[in-house]
């Protein structure tokens, strides 16, 4: 009998206990509310299928995760709007015999809190032959996702050190 009494009084207290709603963490300034807290897995897929797209020179896969009014904000300061206009420049760069291959080594998906814009941030390296040398560069995306499709990338760059 005092095992039910026990179990009972397990199963009440387990019944009855209060259900957090996610607290985020950091800041934006643009919103002194907004917190931020971690993505799902399913952005972390959808950005390796970007990236490999891009390797594989699959213009079709890159612009079908890519919304209509995409904007691209490259590092050399210009920006690219729209999936025609990346398609474009990626053509460009593919053919004039760069061979840029990008290596992802961090991902990380987030939402905002109270927001719940989704974005994903990643980490890359990007190889690629200029000028007849091997050229490496660290990239950084910062990437807002909307309605399943790429909105809004950000692209952040740092030159590689010499490894001599």
């Amino acid at each position: 009998m005092k095992k039910y009494i026990l179990l009972f009084a397990i199963l009440i207290a387990s019944c009855s206990a209060p259900v957090e709603e996610p607290k985020g963490s950091g800041m934006w300034a643009g919103d002194e509310n907004e917190t931020f807290i971690v993505g799902s897995d399913e952005m972390t897929e959808m950005y390796m299928k970007f990236i490999d797209a891009h390797n594989n020179r699959d213009i079709e896969t890159i612009k079908s995760l890519e919304a209509e009014d995409i904007r691209i904000d490259v590092p050399d300061g210009s920006r690219i709007e729209g999936p025609d206009a990346h398609a474009e420049a990626l053509n460009a760069w593919f053919e004039s015999g760069a061979d840029p291959k990008w290596n992802v080594f961090w991902v990380m998906p987030y939402v905002g809190q109270p927001s719940e814009q989704t974005w994903i941030v990643g980490g890359h390296s990007l190889t690629q032959t200029i000028d007849g040398e091997e050229v490496t560069t660290v990239q950084m995306i910062d990437a807002q996702v909307e309605d399943g499709l790429f909105k809004w990338a950000i692209i952040y760059e740092k030159q590689s050190p010499n490894s001599e």
